[in-house]
């Protein structure tokens, strides 16, 4: 049997552990893939919003929240019939409302305070528009008052970049728009990790994932001193 160095036993290691890496990383691809929850989606459809009016722009920002909320109520009901689903989702269900959902995400553990508290915001300045869609605009008074109180998260990427200046220039308009978006990835961002973390079959890819990236990456450290 022909003797194997200790260099190539290493590479043999190595090139085993990047494998099994790779074949990890699909298997946990895949099983985000079946949370459904999309941070591309949520991304370049608020890019879209910005054509759209005051009106649109408030509703269908709280309708991706309404929407997501539903999914993932859905996804964590394996035995939900359709008959169930309609007494639950519609007409005057336990989950017919918009701040039914969030007050019972936010109770599980899937919001955090700042994050419900925001959505039950976003949802306020909903409503005003709803019953005046025609007339209502994002810079009243009322409608202002709710956007101010909505978490700043246009300060810290401009204070990092030195660019404080320009905060008194942001519109109402573009601060709901700004913040309206943070609010819902910060609120996908949240779910997904709900999601990951309560997973045991992703728990566990993500944790071969970390133990094989360190034997790949610890046969490569010896390597590189060996040259070096």
């Amino acid at each position: 049997m022909p003797m194997v160095s200790g260099i190539e036993d290493e590479k043999a290691v190595e090139a085993v552990a990047k494998a099994l890496f790779e074949h990890a990383l699909q298997q946990a691809r895949a099983e985000v893939d079946k949370i459904g929850v999309g941070i591309i989606d949520a991304k370049q459809f608020f890019l879209e919003l910005r054509k759209e009016t005051d009106a649109a722009l408030v509703v269908l920002s709280t309708s991706y929240v309404d929407t997501h909320l539903t999914d993932a109520f859905k996804k964590n009901m394996p035995n939900l019939s359709e008959n169930e689903s309609t007494y639950i989702f519609d007409s005057a269900g336990p989950f017919s409302t918009m701040s039914g959902k969030i007050r019972v995400a936010h109770a599980l553990g899937w919001l955090s305070d700042e994050t419900s508290e925001d959505l039950h915001l976003l949802r306020k300045i909903r409503n005003l528009f709803a019953h005046d869609p025609y007339k209502r605009k994002i810079d009243a008074s009322e409608i202002a008052d709710y956007v101010a109180t909505l978490h700043k998260y246009e300060i810290a990427p401009l204070d990092a970049i030195k660019q404080t200046h320009l905060l008194p220039a942001l519109t109402t308009r573009q601060l709901y728009h700004i913040r309206a978006a943070m609010t819902c990835f910060r609120m996908t961002i949240e779910m997904l990790v709900i999601a990951v973390t309560s997973n045991p079959n992703l728990t566990l890819m993500l944790r071969n994932m970390v133990t094989y990236r360190y034997k790949q990456d610890g046969c490569h450290n010896r390597h590189f001193l060996k040259r070096n």
